[in-house]
């Protein structure tokens, strides 16, 4: 693990219609992340949309959601934790020699229960979030095997 930290912001939905009625958008994350395992610290970067990070350094990483790992929550508010491969680096900072991110110990996140129906079509709802981030540069030779997502209570 080169980079863990702590993330703290919310998440962004927004009531939509289909033919099959109404619901939240996926969420859209707007983070900002301090260093280390507390609320407390320097920040090292932020975390948006695609989904993406990015460091003060101008560094990044995109993640790729075809290769999502998915854990329930512990917290019955809180978004499912996450395991993404890097679909992508840019830069030459600490993100841009990334090879996954983990997105765990959730609290809060989740999309309301109600409030998504025809009359609130494109509202923008924002739910409080914060969760754990953990960055590695994976380096696998020929008797490693892939790592998994699980979550022990």
């Amino acid at each position: 693990m080169l980079l863990r930290a702590c993330g703290n912001g919310v998440q962004k939905y927004i009531c939509t219609a289909s033919t099959t009625g109404t619901k939240f958008s996926p969420p859209v994350p707007h983070v900002i992340l301090l260093e280390g395992d507390r609320d407390e610290g320097d920040l090292v970067a932020i975390h948006f949309a695609g989904p993406t990070w990015q460091a003060l350094d101008g560094s990044t990483v995109v993640g790729d959601i075809s290769t999502v790992q998915i854990a329930p929550a512990s917290d019955p508010d809180g978004v499912p934790w996450l395991r993404l491969n890097a679909k992508s680096n840019g830069g030459t900072g600490v993100l841009s020699r990334m090879a996954y991110i983990q997105q765990l110990y959730a609290d809060g996140g989740k999309a309301p229960a109600g409030g998504c129906d025809q009359a609130h079509i494109q509202a923008e709802v924002l739910v409080e979030y914060s969760g754990q981030y953990f960055f590695t540069v994976l380096q696998l030779n020929n008797n490693s095997s892939a790592v998994k997502l699980t979550r022990a209570d």
